[in-house]
C-alpha cells in the first residue's frame, strides 16, 4: 500500500456514516424504494449473486439517468433475501461529492475494513467513479485486500469506453458491464404511475406518449409541468455540467466555444453522417480536433453513434464509412429547438429503444447484437438507407422510421432495398394507427404503428423474427 497524504481520519468516517447511515440503523438498508425495478436490475443482481470470480459489476450510462436509485434497489434487495448479513457489510461510497480533502482512494479502503465482518459476505458500492482520477487504483486496492471471502462490487459511472477499458484492465475480465439509459416509453409509464406492471391493454397509451414525447426520458423531467423549464434544465445541463464539467475539465478538451458549437449541429441534427473533416469545416475546426471532440462527446454519454453495416449486416468502418449521431434522449434535441414531430426526434427515439432492446437481447442470448445502419454507395444510381439495422448470429432485421400517418408511399422503395439486401422482410415504423403487412414481390413490409412498436421492444421477443410475424 503506498503512503498516503494527511486527511482527517475523523470526517472521513463521518463521511462514510453519512453515506451508510443503515450502519447505525440496519432498517434503513432493507428499503427497496422505487417499485419499478428498471433493466438492468435483474441481471445486475445475478452478477452480485453469482458465486464465481466474475466478483464486479460495472454500471454506465448518462448522468442523471437513475444509476445510483438501480445500484441501491440492488443493495436493498441482497439484504432482503440475506438478512443474516451484517449491515456494516454492505458500503456506499459516492465519488461525486468530495469526501474530505486530501483523501486518496487506498485510505477509503483502509476506513472501510475495520468495518467490515470478514467472514460474511460483502458488497462494495462505488458510485460515480469518473469522479476519481485514479479510480482504478482503488478498484485494484480492493481486489488485492481482500477484504471478505465472499466480495461483490458495484460501481458506477458515465464514460463509456473509458470505464469499460480500465476496468477490464484493473480487474482482469472479473467485470461484468451494464448500460443504462433514459427511460423508455414503457419504463415512463411504469414510473409515472408508480406501478411496476406495464399492461398496454388497460392504459391510455396515447395521452402517456404524448406526454413522454413532451417531457423526454430523464426521470427528473417526469413530474415538471413546466415544459420550457424542463428544455431550459436540459439546456444548461449538457452546456454547464457536462460540456464545461465532464468534458472540458475531466477530459482536457480545449476551446470550449468551438465544441459548444459542435455539440448544437449534432443536437439540431440528429442521425447526420459524422464525417469529421466536414463537421470540422462547418464549425470551424481541423479534422483531427473535430474527431477528438466527438469521441469526448460519446464518452460523455452525450450522443449515441451507430455504425454503418456491412450486407452482412456486421459493422463497418473505413474510408468513407462514417458513424451516424443522435442526442442520448429525444429531449435534448427538442430542448435545441426541434420539434417533436420532426423526423429526426422520432428516429432518436426509436434508437434510444432499440439500443435498450439489444441490450436485452444480447443478455438472453449470450451473444454479441450489433445495431448499425445501411446506406447504399451514394455514387450508385439506386442510392438506398435504411435508418436501423440489428444482427444478432446469422439474423438480421431491417428497420426504417417516418413520422408520417400514412406509410405507403414507401412501401415500395423499402421492399426493393430488402430485396438488394437479400431480405424477405421490413419493418416501418409510422405515426398512423394500423398496423398490417404489405407484399411487395417476395418481401413483406411490416407496418407497425410507433406507439405499438416501442411496447413490442418492452416485451423482448426471443428472436427478431418476433417483430416480422404477422399481426
Amino acid at each position: 500500500m503506498t503512503d498516503f497524504v494527511q486527511y482527517d481520519g475523523q470526517l472521513l468516517e463521518a463521511a462514510l456514516l453519512r453515506l451508510n447511515p443503515w450502519w447505525e440503523d440496519q432498517s434503513l438498508l432493507a428499503v427497496p424504494g422505487l417499485p419499478v425495478r428498471r433493466w438492468p436490475f435483474e441481471p445486475l443482481l445475478k452478477s452480485v449473486l453469482r458465486g464465481d470470480d466474475q466478483r464486479a459489476g460495472l454500471l454506465i450510462g448518462p448522468r442523471r439517468v437513475g444509476k445510483t436509485t438501480l445500484v441501491r434497489q440492488v443493495m436493498a434487495e441482497v439484504a432482503i433475501r440475506f438478512p443474516d448479513i451484517p449491515a456494516r457489510n454492505f458500503c456506499y461510497v459516492d465519488f461525486q461529492e468530495r469526501l474530505v480533502d486530501g483523501v486518496t482512494p487506498e485510505a477509503v479502503v483502509v476506513a472501510l475494513v475495520p468495518r467490515i465482518d470478514p467472514t460474511q459476505p460483502t458488497l462494495l458500492v462505488l458510485d460515480e467513479i469518473q469522479f476519481l482520477a485514479d479510480w482504478d487504483k482503488l478498484l485494484r486496492a480492493v481486489v488485492h485486500r481482500h477484504i471478505s471471502p465472499a466480495l461483490r462490487m458495484l460501481a458506477t459511472g458515465s464514460g463509456t469506453a473509458e470505464l469499460r477499458r480500465g476496468a477490464a484492465d484493473t480487474l482482469l475480465g472479473r467485470v461484468q458491464v451494464f448500460r443504462l439509459g433514459t427511460l423508455t416509453f414503457p419504463e415512463f409509464v411504469q414510473v409515472a404511475s408508480g406501478d411496476a406492471a406495464f399492461d398496454p391493454e388497460r392504459l391510455d397509451l396515447r395521452d402517456q406518449f404524448a406526454r413522454y414525447l413532451a417531457r423526454g426520458g430523464f426521470p427528473e423531467s417526469l413530474w415538471r409541468a413546466d415544459l420550457a423549464g424542463i428544455s431550459s434544465q436540459l439546456r444548461s445541463f449538457c452546456e454547464t455540467y457536462v460540456l464545461e464539467g465532464d468534458v472540458v475539465r475531466r477530459l482536457g478538451v480545449r476551446q470550449s466555444a468551438t465544441l459548444a458549437r459542435l455539440w448544437l449541429h449534432i443536437v439540431r441534427h440528429p442521425g447526420q453522417v459524422l464525417n469529421p473533416a466536414q463537421l470540422g469545416n462547418e464549425v470551424g475546426a481541423k479534422r483531427d480536433t473535430a474527431d477528438a471532440w466527438l469521441q469526448a462527446l460519446e464518452l460523455a454519454e452525450l450522443i449515441l453513434s451507430i455504425p454503418p453495416s456491412d450486407r452482412r449486416g456486421h459493422p463497418e468502418s473505413g474510408k468513407n464509412r462514417y458513424p451516424r449521431a443522435y442526442p442520448a434522449d429525444h429531449s435534448l434535441a427538442t430542448a435545441y429547438g426541434l420539434s417533436s414531430d420532426d423526423g429526426p426526434v422520432i428516429e432518436t427515439l426509436v434508437l434510444r429503444h432499440l439500443q435498450s432492446w439489444v441490450a436485452r437481447l444480447e443478455g438472453d442470448h449470450q451473444n454479441r447484437a450489433d445495431l448499425t445502419y445501411w446506406r447504399h454507395d451514394r455514387s450508385a444510381r439506386d442510392s438506398s438507407e435504411i435508418d436501423f439495422r440489428v444482427s444478432l448470429g446469422e439474423e438480421s432485421l431491417l428497420i426504417e422510421v417516418k413520422a408520417t400517418r400514412n406509410p405507403e408511399p414507401d412501401v415500395a422503395r423499402l421492399a426493393r432495398t430488402a430485396e438488394g439486401l437479400h431480405h424477405t422482410g421490413v419493418i416501418l415504423v409510422h405515426r398512423g394507427d394500423e398496423r398490417r403487412s404489405v407484399r411487395r414481390g417476395e418481401v413483406v413490409v411490416h407496418l407497425w404503428p410507433l406507439i405499438e412498436f416501442l411496447c413490442a421492444l418492452h416485451a423482448v421477443p426471443t428472436t427478431l423474427g418476433s417483430l416480422t410475424d404477422a399481426p
